[in-house]
């Protein structure tokens, strides 16, 4: 949108981000608010008398909090604050939705914008620049695309050949004898309550690989939280999640770790207790089976 000052540039940018926000179907819910700096994004996006804060009705005011540089909305939506001045911190975050503030001010214009193309990969219409994706392995999982680049040894199922494929560095070709190869990887999933004791549970004599979670149910009374097990590795897998349905959790043990007993896989609320909610947790693990003597 172009226009002079004082034309509402601000307010039509805080009410089209509001407007997806509180619309009933599909709305957002992961969104980038980016301006020329970060202050100037809090002092004009957010706090500013066209803001975010401003214009939204009184029961649908968002919380903001300053030292996580976080939007909240009642409705379980956020908004993360960007600086065009340090576009590597656009490095991993994804979102649906963006607002991008004075962008021809932006020092690392095209740095900037090139980060953001490949974090807008979540909702019904991910809007990442898919001419930059070939040679990706793509991915659509929970409203969300993930792209990775293949590594030699990594194996592939081709659907329409009904064939495994396996990636030497440069190409994928047919995996012979794939059939007498089973994966010793196991996966377990459980659903839990997030205000139980565990959400899931290590089995013993396995080697963890990692885990993976999904928030079904959205999770009250805490800003956020982290997974992990007891003690000193509360916040192993993931810290500073999110709270909304739909959230997603990639957990890999790095290093991969060896448990030689049961261990619980607990959730841990950061500002606030846990009321209520539910997580789905998949873990993922090779097992280390005690040898039976053969009989006779």
């Amino acid at each position: 949108m172009l226009g002079g000052r004082g034309a509402g540039k601000t307010r039509a940018g805080a009410e089209w981000v509001r407007a997806r926000v509180e619309r009933k179907k599909h709305p957002a819910r992961f969104i980038a608010l980016i301006g020329e700096t970060y202050a100037a994004a809090r002092a004009v996006m957010v706090e500013g008398p066209s803001g975010l804060l401003a214009i939204s009705p009184p029961d649908m005011t968002p919380r903001f909090l300053p030292s996580r540089k976080l939007v909240l909305w009642p409705n379980g939506a956020e908004a993360r604050l960007f600086s065009a001045e340090r576009p590597e911190a656009l490095r991993g975050p994804q979102f649906d939705t963006a607002w991008c503030d004075e962008l021809a001010k932006w020092r690392y214009d095209e740095e900037t914008w090139d980060m953001l193309q490949f974090g807008l990969r979540l909702g019904r219409r991910p809007q990442h620049g898919w001419e930059d994706a070939s040679g990706y392995l793509v991915l659509y999982e929970d409203t969300a695309w993930h792209f990775f680049v293949p590594q030699s040894g990594w194996r592939l199922w081709d659907e329409a050949a009904g064939e495994l494929l396996v990636f030497d560095g440069e190409n994928w070709s047919p995996l012979q004898g794939a059939a007498e190869q089973p994966s010793l990887v196991q996966q377990v999933t459980t659903e839990a309550a997030i205000t139980d004791d565990q959400v899931a549970e290590i089995p013993a004599n396995v080697i963890f690989l990692g885990l993976t979670a999904l928030v079904v149910e959205e999770i009250r009374g805490a800003l956020s939280w982290r997974i992990g097990v007891a003690g000193d590795g509360n916040n192993r897998f993931g810290n500073s999640l999110g709270v909304a349905v739909g959230t997603r959790v990639r957990g890999p043990a790095d290093p991969s770790v060896i448990y030689w007993q049961p261990t619980p896989v607990i959730a841990t609320p950061e500002g606030g207790q846990f009321t209520t909610g539910r997580v789905l947790v998949s873990l993922y693990y090779i097992e280390l089976p005690i040898p039976t003597p053969s009989v006779g």
